[in-house]
């Protein structure tokens, strides 16, 4: 009796579990292009922001600026520092880092959600791998079926009759 933990051959399932099997496939396949979506945005998010703090080191203190308070809604203001920035380290929390430190650390998170960007493709290419292969089984299996559905309908064949 095979243990709950091996994995059984993906031939030897029927039709209906072969179409279970494939939507449990494509549910993981778009879960995952979702959250590869939702990093690419967070690495436009950092890119956005170092482009932001290489403009603070051609400003000057006590420079007109605009700050942004929407996507939409700008309001004026007088740069009081351009040495320093606060970076948003996460969870509501923020750090006041110098304007070189603060590039890099959106550099370098910028890289490390690139490497995650990369891993879930490479997941992302699995399963569609895993998707083309429970389809090409799925059409055997139904190829198979309609031949025994047709030879069914034919009646018995000339060796059948002649023995």
């Amino acid at each position: 009796m095979p243990s709950e933990q091996e994995p059984i051959p993906i031939t030897n399932l029927g039709l209906q579990e072969l179409r279970q099997v494939r939507e449990r496939v494509e549910t993981d396949t778009q879960r995952l292009q979702q959250s590869r979506m939702q990093l690419q945005r967070v690495v436009t998010s950092f890119s956005e922001s170092l482009k932001a703090i290489g403009t603070l080191k051609s400003a000057e203190q006590g420079q007109e600026i605009l700050l942004p308070l929407s996507a939409s809604l700008y309001i004026s203001g007088n740069l009081e520092s351009v040495d320093e920035v606060l970076v948003d380290i996460g969870t509501g929390y923020f750090a006041e880092r110098p304007v070189d430190d603060a590039m890099d650390y959106c550099k370098r998170k910028a890289e490390k959600v690139q490497a995650s960007i990369k891993e879930l493709g490479q997941a992302i290419g699995e399963k569609q791998k895993v998707m083309t292969h429970i389809n090409q089984v799925m059409m055997t299996k139904q190829e198979g079926q309609a031949q025994a559905q047709n030879q069914a309908k034919a009646g018995p064949s000339l060796k059948t009759i002649q023995e």
